[in-house]
């Protein structure tokens, strides 16, 4: 046996909830409520991996497994994850002969663990190894398979509808249903600090195709950019952007104004994705993405003869270590404080 490293990416959960108390409304966009997680992933782990796949260019993820884990402070899966696209030839390393081709359809197999902590949704994932996973396909995957608890969704609002006379309610909508952002290595508005100057920058958003769907995005970029004289045409499209660009004069956008209205978006979690493009401060091209400055986390643990953990539960509790030590120190707290909510929760069975 021996012993090697492995790369863990940190991210956070959001569950953002509406609510009405005598008819004032508000809005939780900071908090995490487990239920609806445990929900969606316990509805995809007993759909077919094939009916759930999300293909995004060419990389592929699955759920491989899902564990409630009911006596633990965290539930445990797994994803599977592969990129295509190209056929090769597969090489011994030790010969540097081909010993058989992999297809374009075909890609190499790669299970990597997950751990949620139940509490405030922090979030560990073990980093594969050619290094696929990223939070473009996490989000892509949670998004694309949120219509399998469109019925939980709707049963959940209809029992927090507490009084249509007093307008009191909590809802849950099915596009904001989880946002998965990461957890910051460096701070991604501290990382502005170092862009010499921003030539552009854009805010994206994901899009059902169905009625109304581009409307309701459009409204939301339109809250975004404070832009309320969008005339939203459906052309079938499924990604929206709005794009800043440096002016004819090449001098760059307003780097003070820049930053401020990229803090605003980056706090408001409302965006699927934001890429901001400049020139470093030793004037050198920079590009800077939310995944760009993802907390990493690092764990050693025994392997097998081809290079696997030799014990999954063994792996799944070194994670838990990680995230416990990262969440006392950094995490936990605050988080708790934002999982507090004003009205009692009811949950539709499931």
């Amino acid at each position: 046996m021996s012993i090697e490293q492995f790369e863990l990416l940190g991210f956070e959960l959001l569950t953002p909830r509406f609510y009405s108390i005598n008819g004032k409304e508000n809005v939780s966009v900071d908090g995490y409520d487990h239920h609806q997680i445990n929900q969606l992933f316990k509805t995809l782990n007993s759909i077919p991996k094939n009916d759930i796949k999300v293909k995004l260019g060419n990389c592929t993820i699955t759920l491989d497994s899902y564990n409630e884990n009911e006596k633990g402070i965290f539930s445990r899966g797994s994803f599977k994850v592969f990129r295509s696209g190209k056929s090769q030839g597969i090489i011994d390393g030790e010969t540097i002969e081909e010993v058989g081709r992999k297809k374009r359809t075909q890609g190499l197999d790669n299970v990597i663990q997950f751990i949620i902590h139940k509490t405030t949704g922090l979030l560990l994932i073990e980093r594969d190894f050619e290094k696929i996973i990223n939070i473009k396909l996490i989000n892509s995957f949670v998004y694309r398979n949120k219509k399998y608890v469109k019925k939980w969704v709707k049963n959940y609002n209809k029992l927090n509808l507490t009084s249509i006379a007093e307008k009191t309610f909590i809802e849950i909508k099915l596009r904001t249903f989880l946002n998965v952002c990461p957890l910051p290595n460096v701070e991604f508005i501290d990382e502005l600090d170092n862009f010499l100057r921003i030539k552009k920058f854009k805010i994206i958003i994901e899009s059902p195709v169905e009625e109304n769907s581009m409307k309701n995005t459009l409204v939301t970029l339109s809250k975004l950019v404070k832009n309320e004289e969008n005339k939203p045409e459906n052309m079938g499209q499924t990604h929206y952007a709005v794009e800043y660009i440096m002016d004819e004069r090449g001098k760059g956008l307003d780097s003070k104004k820049a930053k401020r209205f990229l803090k605003n978006i980056y706090s408001s979690n409302m965006y699927d994705n934001i890429q901001v493009e400049g020139q470093s401060l030793d004037k050198k091209q920079k590009y800077l993405t939310p995944d760009s400055v993802t907390k990493r986390f690092y764990i050693e643990s025994e392997v097998d003869i081809d290079g696997n953990p030799v014990d999954d539960t063994i792996f799944y509790e070194l994670m838990e270590e990680k995230a416990t030590e990262y969440g006392r120190e950094n995490f936990f707290v605050e988080k708790e404080k934002c999982n507090k909510f004003p009205i009692k929760i009811n949950y539709p069975e499931g």
